[in-house]
């Protein structure tokens, strides 16, 4: 057995010894073909770990130069060492820079693309494989925009955030930046008023009417409180409507206007890796 050839498996694989020696003697000393073996027999480990419940993850995020294209890549895995791994963290930025040069429309499609010598779905096999946990793109996401700020938290917290316009003013530029941020922070339910689901409003003017029947509210008091519940309930859970985390004296809505009377939120994505 040629030790120079087992040492170049290992350190090309990250595989062990043994297994390496194994794959080269089945390989009848090919180099070539002892990749293309464990490469196969990576793939079935992966598949076995499929089963496995994930519990972590890592979040990936990539702006393009111009700050008008985002993607936001989830990843999830068994272990946090694992998550934050340098191969799988290196995996992730390489996938999420890739993803804001593409166009593909599914993660289905992101996957199947080139990546180094292979493909980026089989890479994220072999990663699995070698690492022995459940490895899974969970969550992609692509943002457009006109000028795109984004933050993330951790790991494992962060978001997206794009404009209609470029800010005109160096004092005006972190505007995305700092939204992000109080995305991360807030966890708004929507933009603005108008974006919020329907049912969870109704669910709120249910809830409150049936508080105020049981107290022996009269129906006009009833529908005021309604009113005023709403509206205190909108102020605190859309983007727009919260207090910028800058100056609580004026809302978000207030801060964009004052930045440009033209200027609106055209899209937003927080994305944090859940168990799952």
């Amino acid at each position: 057995m040629d030790l120079q050839a087992v040492k170049r498996l290992r350190n090309e694989t990250g595989l062990g010894i043994f297994t390496c020696q194994k794959a080269l003697t089945k390989a009848q000393g090919n180099y070539d073909k002892a990749i293309e073996i464990l490469r196969q027999e990576g793939i079935k480990i992966a598949h076995k770990q499929q089963g496995r419940t994930s519990q972590e993850g890592a979040l990936f995020i990539a702006i393009n130069e111009a700050k008008t294209k985002a993607s936001l890549i989830g990843i999830q895995s068994n272990t946090d060492f694992v998550a934050k791994s340098e191969k799988l963290q290196t995996y992730g930025k390489q996938l999420a820079q890739y993803a804001i040069t593409a166009n593909h429309t599914t993660k289905e499609e992101l996957l199947q693309a080139q990546y180094q010598d292979t493909t980026y779905n089989e890479a994220l096999l072999q990663l699995s494989a070698r690492s022995k946990e459940k490895l899974e793109v969970t969550q992609y996401i692509t943002v457009q925009g006109k000028f795109i700020g984004s933050y993330q938290h951790s790991n494992r917290l962060g978001a997206v955030v794009a404009l209609s316009e470029r800010p005109t003013k160096p004092e005006d530029i972190t505007i995305a930046d700092h939204l992000a941020i109080q995305i991360v922070g807030n966890n708004p339910l929507a933009i603005d008023a108008d974006s919020v689901d329907p049912t969870i409003l109704d669910k709120e003017r249910t809830s409150t009417q049936t508080q105020m029947e049981k107290a022996g509210k009269p129906p006009q008091i009833i529908e005021r409180i309604i009113d005023t519940k709403i509206k205190k309930f909108l102020e605190e859970n859309t983007l727009l409507g919260q207090p910028f985390i800058l100056d609580q004296n004026k809302s978000v809505a207030q801060i964009i206007k004052q930045i440009s009377p033209t200027l609106t939120i055209t899209a937003s994505h927080r994305l944090e890796m859940k168990s799952t």
